[in-house]
């Protein structure tokens, strides 16, 4: 009755009434980052984010549908094949600009369906003052955008998985990953929902 009264949209290709990630969007579970990250243990996306798991994010960051980023915490967790032995799951950062805009921190909605999965804390380790937002920023200007403005709150200790939603130039993982080693950290892993210039299967 609900689905008649509501239909949901499939947060990917926006049909109607398959749920909020339809089987054809969700992709085939996670796969390596290509390439790999420096200063990143390893690293592991569901997909490209020229495909519909990008416009599923875009969704869930830009409508601001807190909806879609849950679904896409689920599906994240459940598409987890083995993973090495991790101690704990940090999301990345998000300004407090942003978060009050959007009414909530996209990567930490996707890291608690996984640390639940992992059973495994939630750290929220990493702290980003306000400043220019990445997506606005030039692939070289990205780097020198987060420069001084993250930072570990937190000593750390042992294998920590990083999760974040996209990863573009990897600049936001690599600095966040920084901190957290110059914390204690033994290694940093990452996993992400997308990987821009991945090419669609």
């Amino acid at each position: 009755m609900l689905d008649l009264l509501w239909p949901t949209v499939c947060a990917g290709c926006g049909e109607l009434g398959v749920g909020r990630m339809c089987p054809t969007c969700r992709g085939d579970g996670i796969r390596p980052l290509d390439p790999p990250l420096e200063g990143i243990a390893g690293g592991w996306c569901l997909g490209p984010y020229a495909g519909p798991l990008g416009a599923a994010v875009r969704r869930a960051k830009f409508g601001p549908d807190r909806s879609a980023a849950r679904t896409l915490g689920r599906l994240l967790a459940g598409s987890l094949d083995p993973l090495p032995p991790v101690r704990a799951v940090v999301p990345a950062p998000s300004a407090r600009a942003t978060r009050v805009r959007r009414g909530f921190a996209m990567a930490a909605l996707l890291a608690i369906p996984v640390a639940r999965r992992l059973h495994l804390p939630v750290v929220h380790a990493l702290h980003v003052r306000d400043g220019p937002r990445q997506a606005a920023s030039t692939r070289r200007g990205r780097l020198a955008n987060l420069v001084g403005r993250v930072t570990a709150t937190r000593d750390m200790d042992g294998e920590i998985l990083l999760v974040d939603d996209v990863v573009t130039t990897g600049s936001t993982a690599r600095t966040c990953a920084r901190e957290l080693l110059g914390a204690g950290a033994r290694c940093v892993w990452l996993l992400t929902i997308c990987q821009t210039g991945v090419q669609v299967s």
